[in-house]
């Protein structure tokens, strides 16, 4: 399965017969970023890369 919001699908509220429409949402990686993250005090820091979404914005997450 490739890395989409449907490699979930067995757990997501939709029928098994229903095909879904999908433009290739989810999936975005999620980068950690060291420097940034000793910048501002911190031990860890992450960023979601959701320009990534078909859409190029985070909203393709909330909208599928």
């Amino acid at each position: 399965r490739g890395w989409t919001l449907w490699r979930y699908r067995e757990v997501l509220p939709i029928a098994p017969d229903e095909t879904p429409v999908t433009l290739g949402e989810g999936g975005t990686p999620l980068l950690d970023l060291p420097e940034l993250a000793g910048a501002v005090g911190v031990a860890r820091l992450q960023l979601k890369e959701e320009g990534l979404n078909p859409t190029g914005s985070f909203k393709a997450r909330g909208m599928s």
